[in-house]
């Protein structure tokens, strides 16, 4: 998976898919509160992007 190799990011209806997989349900937290910005979590590096397939000319 490309997610776990960091090239991509797991999207929610994803990973709400992997969550059914697994026999498991995504629900929020009612108690849960976003990170507070640090340097660290600031600087995640950047994603790969991925590349535009070439389509060959018929």
């Amino acid at each position: 998976m490309r997610f776990m190799r960091g090239e991509t990011s797991l999207l929610l209806d994803r990973a709400d898919m992997l969550a059914e997989y697994l026999g498991l349900r995504l629900v929020p937290d009612p108690d849960a509160k976003p990170p507070q910005p640090t340097p660290e979590n600031l600087a995640r590096p950047m994603l790969a992007k991925r590349k535009a397939r070439k389509r060959k000319p018929k």
